[in-house]
């Protein structure tokens, strides 16, 4: 330590405090310097442990991508470009992808019915007749008389009839029995 002191440069004045002096001796003296250890922060605790490891670890930047224009998808659903759904023109283009259904069919005929309905006092309005609203039970007189129809037309009529019949009978013959006991 003594040459350290020899080596460092004379005080400037007298007033120069111990402090520099143990500065300039210690950044002058032949210790391990602190590249050649680990730091005070990076000792590990006892002998035998791990070192400590920074969890701090470098990020690689993101790749360079060439920039590409975004493609907008638009769903035909929501989008106002392509219009509004009609169902009826729906059904008739994607008829092919149904399964041929009889409730299906059915109900087709019913909305078909309602629609004929509807469609005739729109016209009867335009001609200037007040607005009339047929009642539910009428309507379903009518989708009754349009499945009759239909069954006349495809010979089927006497078929269902036969077995309304006999799925009345067996209900008078379960009412007859109910009220005898």
């Amino acid at each position: 330590r003594g040459e350290a002191l020899l080596d460092a440069p004379p005080p400037s004045s007298s007033s120069s405090s111990a402090r520099e002096l143990r500065g300039a001796v210690s950044s002058s003296s032949p210790r391990r310097s602190s590249a050649a250890g680990p730091s005070s922060a990076k000792r590990k605790k006892s002998k035998n442990g791990p070192a400590e490891q920074s969890s701090k670890k470098a990020r690689r930047p993101p790749p360079q991508v060439a920039p590409t224009e975004k493609v907008e998808r638009r769903d035909p659903r929501f989008d106002a470009l392509c219009g509004r759904l009609d169902r009826d023109v729906f059904r008739k283009r994607f008829d092919f992808l149904e399964v041929s259904d009889p409730e299906t069919e059915r109900k087709d005929r019913e909305r078909a019915v309602v629609r004929a309905i509807r469609k005739e006092e729109r016209d009867k309005v335009k001609s200037g007749k007040k607005p009339f609203y047929l009642k539910r039970a009428a309507i379903k007189q009518k989708i009754l008389d349009d499945k009759f129809d239909h069954l006349k037309d495809t010979g089927k009529l006497n078929k269902f009839l036969k077995r309304k019949q006999r799925k009345n009978r067996t209900k008078g013959l379960l009412d007859q029995r109910v009220a005898g006991t």
